[in-house]
């Protein structure tokens, strides 16, 4: 027979627990995986996932997490410790997991390598003077104890993000990884709130040595993007605090240049590879000649979905010469089935690509074209879709306004909401439990 006693310890031990689960981050496995005991992981080649997991997970099964055991691994695998919907508990990696309340990294930002935009400033002068204006510390201060040369340690510095993690590159800052615990958009602006636990603090750079500005390790952050183009500004925690500005790159090829550069010797510039801002235009000179990073109207790849940029012709084949179908709006949405054939046309350079109308498309007389409607047109009016690439929001904050010492936007949490239905349910069973004691020992 349960006493007083044991049921108000059986509820207050419920609501514990439910408030527990629901703190928690909730995510998807966005592939068939695995879970294991250890967080120390092998590498595939080295030993199959399949003989070091504890259990094999099916793709868009989900998992919680409360974001304390994140494991940072040299191999390239990160694991977070979770607990899975059928309860079993263990470590998954985090490259097969997408946090179900965060917007997805665009295309055109994940797993890229954006390196210092000064980078190009250095290698378009193809002077060891820019060079030193920009991180005078290699003429100044530089020092070594184990007889290598500076020009060995000439790397620019670098992000790459992930749509888990960010990893930071900069001389003596060492290499950072961010665990990203939530990413939103905002007034053009993605902004990644993220914790740095994963780093050894072996000493403080000097401001010199400090490319970038240095982030103290252990701490939460918010990171606020801004794409142009190739280009990337990166803000910390707000607005007026510009962390640097970067730009799609090869991080090898500009370390061969800058240790040219830094040795006295003249590079062929023509043959660098320059970023373009999202209007096509480039900040260096005489860009005819010089080939570019990418283009806003370049990227084009099957099974992709667009955005037509202007008023757009839908053909029957691939060539100005074909028949027309129809004429898109500006905005309407298209999905990319196949590649044709590359051609310059206005100057842009790009593929015919065959495209399949999205639902909701109007012509340019604001009549609606049949979904599933195919044709050709000229990937070179196409455009990265404007909800993913202007970050947009239906938050109309001003984003200046947003501090670091402010809490993320919060949205309805389902496991919460649970754990309060739950306890309160538990609560009435209780009362229920009390008035038929109580009417029994008045009887």
């Amino acid at each position: 027979m349960l006493t007083n006693r044991k049921l108000l310890f059986l509820y207050f031990f419920v609501v514990g627990i439910n408030f527990v689960y629901s703190q928690n981050t909730e995510f998807i496995y966005t592939k068939n995986s695995y879970l294991f005991d250890s967080d120390v992981i092998f590498g595939e080649e080295d030993i199959p996932f399949s003989e070091q997991c504890s259990s094999r997970v099916k793709k868009n099964s989900k998992c919680y997490s409360n974001l304390n055991e994140y494991t940072l691994s040299h191999n390239g695998h990160s694991v977070i410790f979770v607990t899975n919907e059928d309860g079993a508990t263990g470590y998954a990696m985090l490259e097969d997991l997408k946090n179900t309340k965060s917007v997805s990294i665009p295309e055109s930002i994940a797993n890229e390598v954006f390196i210092s935009s000064w980078t190009y400033d250095i290698l378009y002068s193809n002077s060891i003077n820019k060079l030193y204006s920009y991180e005078p510390y290699w003429k100044n201060e530089w020092r070594t104890s184990i007889g290598e040369t500076w020009q060995e340690c000439l790397f620019p510095s670098y992000f790459i993000f992930q749509q888990n993690e960010l990893y930071v590159y900069s001389y003596n800052q060492t290499e950072r990884m961010f665990l990203i615990k939530k990413i939103e958009a905002s007034n053009g602006y993605l902004k990644l709130y993220v914790t740095n636990t994963n780093y050894e603090d072996y000493y403080k750079p000097t401001k010199s040595e400090c490319f970038i500005k240095y982030i103290e390790p252990y701490g939460d952050y918010v990171f606020y993007l801004k794409q142009d183009g190739d280009y990337l500004s990166v803000y910390l925690n707000n607005l007026d605090n510009k962390l640097i500005e970067l730009a799609k790159g090869d991080v090898k090829l500009s370390h061969k240049y800058l240790v040219s550069i830094a040795n006295n010797q003249k590079i062929n510039t023509k043959s660098i590879v320059y970023p373009r801002h999202a209007d096509g235009s480039c900040d260096y000179d005489d860009v005819s000649s010089v080939k570019t990073v990418s283009s806003p109207t370049t990227n084009v790849s099957p099974n992709k979905t667009m955005t037509v940029s202007e008023n757009l012709k839908l053909r029957s084949g691939e060539a100005t010469t074909s028949e027309v179908i129809t004429v898109m709006s500006a905005g309407t949405k298209v999905k990319i089935l196949e590649l044709g054939k590359a051609e310059n046309i206005d100057g842009i350079n790009s593929n015919w690509v065959k495209v399949e109308v999205q639902p909701g498309a109007k012509d340019r007389d604001g009549n609606i074209i049949s979904k599933d409607t195919v044709g050709w047109c000229y990937g070179g009016y196409l455009a990265e879709t404007t909800e993913v690439n202007n970050f947009e929001s239906t938050d109309t904050k001003e984003i200046s306004d947003i501090k670091i010492e402010e809490e993320p936007k919060q949205e309805i949490n389902i496991g919460i909401v649970c754990a309060i239905v739950g306890a309160v349910l538990l609560l009435l069973l209780l009362i229920l439990i009390f008035a038929v004691r109580k009417k029994k020992d008045n009887s």
